[in-house]
């Protein structure tokens, strides 16, 4: 069994800004735990740093 999720982030590669799209995932063990978080960066776009939001959204 396998416990997965998207998530993505943006951040500034040196006076870039981009948009990454990760899949983050963890095993689960014989013994019953979860393994060692592992992943990839799936996707990586350029985005404005204007588009970037500083804080999360109310809901």
């Amino acid at each position: 069994m396998t416990r997965s999720l998207t998530a993505q982030v943006a951040a500034k590669v040196g006076a870039d800004t981009r948009f990454f799209t990760l899949h983050l995932a963890q095993d689960r063990q014989a013994g019953g735990g979860w393994g060692t978080a592992y992943g990839h960066i799936m996707f990586t776009d350029p985005m404005l740093e204007e588009n970037v939001q500083r804080t999360a959204p109310k809901p």
